[in-house]
């Protein structure tokens, strides 16, 4: 089986403390596009082809509110962040998607 071919990251995530801090660094500092934001939770930034997500860690470990317009699942782990990326066909005879 061939290995997996990465195109570039989808998305990359980051636990913070301080979402208006946050939004300062990447909005203002960074200049990247802010996305969306749920006061209390998280914020999404537009970086090129990818998404930063910001989240303050505590706040995640809650139900999502049911009538958010972008309800972003509860997080059960504590990692530092993650990311996820994109992938491409791979170079096998049958071209399924990997």
């Amino acid at each position: 089986m061939a290995a997996p071919v990465s195109s570039g990251v989808l998305e990359a995530a980051v636990y913070v403390e301080d979402l208006d801090k946050t939004e300062a660094f990447y909005g203002g500092l960074l200049g990247l596009d802010r996305i969306t934001r749920r006061d209390g939770r998280h914020v999404f930034f537009r970086c090129g082809d990818s998404v930063i997500l910001t989240f303050i860690a505590q706040a995640t470990r809650e139900p999502p509110d049911p009538e958010a317009a972008l309800p972003v699942p509860r997080m059960v782990r504590s990692d530092p962040g993650m990311y996820a990326s994109r992938r491409t066909r791979n170079n096998s005879t049958n071209g399924n998607d990997i």
